[in-house]
């Protein structure tokens, strides 16, 4: 436990000195709020932007913040002076995961309050943004894992959450990418969105994001079990 309180506390401090990842994680919610407060057209659903910008958040933050940091910390060798100083891989993932969701569901609460996000719709919104965040987490850290250097694992990174994170927007102009969308999980929580509620979540949707959790883990465990934190 103290090793994982550890992990966090560096991992604080070195994202204040690294604004490339800082801003990874408060770029959407700006963008919600200033969608939110000043490009309202005439007949625009209520919380359309903060929705639209949820999706496209779920992905853009934890990918690319995920694949980042561990492909930094490998490229400089820092991983090799943890693992030495009796912190175990396990320990450093998770210590690093639950710093990356920590950091978006503060910037999942900026979205909401600051777009005055009724409060009944609170928990349905905390509940699937945080399970997206946590396969994206999965992925992004598979990525760093592949990675041979930051530069490489950025790279991959960018293109996996570019082609999650605006399939679902893409969809709504396009019936065969939409066809393709609904197969994603950003999509699947994106449809929740629309009415704050699970009433409507049918067995197609609970089959899908059940799916995307298994893929995430296999992806994760795959990279973990050929490269490690080598």
């Amino acid at each position: 436990m103290n090793n994982i309180i550890t992990i966090l506390r560096k991992q604080t401090k070195d994202t204040l000195k690294n604004r490339i990842v800082f801003l990874q994680f408060f770029m959407c919610p700006a963008l919600a709020l200033v969608m939110e407060k000043f490009m309202q057209a005439e007949g625009t659903p209520p919380l359309f932007y903060l929705r639209m910008m949820s999706g496209m958040y779920i992905t853009f933050a934890p990918i690319t913040a995920m694949a980042s940091i561990m492909s930094e910390e490998k490229e400089k060798n820092t991983l090799r002076v943890l693992i030495m100083s009796n912190v175990k891989a396990w320990q450093y993932i998770l210590g690093t995961g639950i710093y990356v969701l920590g950091m978006c569901l503060i910037g999942t609460t900026v979205m909401a309050l600051a777009t005055g996000m009724p409060k009944g719709d609170l928990p349905v919104y905390y509940g699937f943004m945080t399970f997206g965040f946590i396969v994206s987490i999965l992925i992004g850290a598979a990525i760093g894992m592949y990675g041979k250097n930051q530069m490489a694992a950025q790279s991959v990174a960018t293109s996996v959450m570019l082609v999650i994170g605006f399939m679902p927007t893409l969809a709504t102009f396009n019936e065969t990418i939409q066809k393709i969308a609904r197969f994603l999980y950003n999509q699947q929580i994106i449809n929740i969105f629309s009415d704050m509620s699970i009433d409507n979540l049918g067995t197609k949707s609970v089959i899908i994001l059940i799916a995307s959790v298994i893929f995430a883990v296999a992806v994760f465990c795959g990279a973990f079990k050929k490269k490690g934190l080598e």
